[in-house]
């Protein structure tokens, strides 16, 4: 049985480098790649090295994301929401939102919610940013500014959703005109 694999597989590469010598540059057409993959099957270790580059992948991620959430701790004026405290503590600590969310006895909604930068419901309470300063290490001043920027933005948020929007059309209309009376008044 492996002799055999051995000869289709030296088939195969002669088979390739026919094509290689012998016709101009193009690649495999959908019938010929099939037709390799019927004749010598799908490579068994490729499955595991696709979940090895996934893996490497997700890591470099996770590296990218620890690399930004040191430098925010590090310099603090540089977070300008409580999203992006909760998602660097998240990071440094390596804890899930639910985790979070009991240590500092609030929702896990809430947390998502900063997180998405959606206006708050309440804002946090005293014992809660106590509890951010024990986590976090970060002086009080610090969590206080960020909190109030997180409002600020908040506010803001709400007041541009709350200005009307203006009329799309490029031209002013008659008020007691329509398209109808108006094709009437030409015929």
């Amino acid at each position: 049985m492996a002799k055999q694999r051995k000869q289709y597989l030296k088939a195969f590469e002669e088979y390739l480098r026919h094509l290689v010598e012998t016709s101009p540059y193009r690649p495999f057409t959908t019938e010929q790649i099939e037709r390799i993959l019927k004749s010598f099957g799908i490579p068994k270790d490729l499955s595991q090295y696709r979940d090895e580059k996934r893996i490497e992948i997700m890591k470099e991620i996770h590296a990218q994301q620890l690399a930004q959430a040191e430098a925010n701790f590090r310099n603090p004026s540089q977070m300008h929401s409580l999203g992006e405290l909760f998602e660097s503590t998240l990071t440094i600590k390596n804890i899930f939102i639910s985790q979070l969310a009991q240590e500092m006895e609030i929702a896990v909604e809430e947390i998502e919610g900063y997180i998405e930068n959606r206006p708050p419901a309440k804002p946090l309470t005293e014992t809660q940013l106590v509890k951010l300063v024990e986590m976090t290490s970060l002086a009080i001043e610090e969590i206080r500014r960020i909190a109030n920027e997180t409002v600020k933005r908040a506010e803001t948020h709400e007041k541009i959703k709350s200005v009307p929007t203006k009329s799309r059309r490029p031209y002013p209309t008659a008020t007691g005109y329509s398209a109808a009376s108006m094709i009437r008044e030409k015929n």
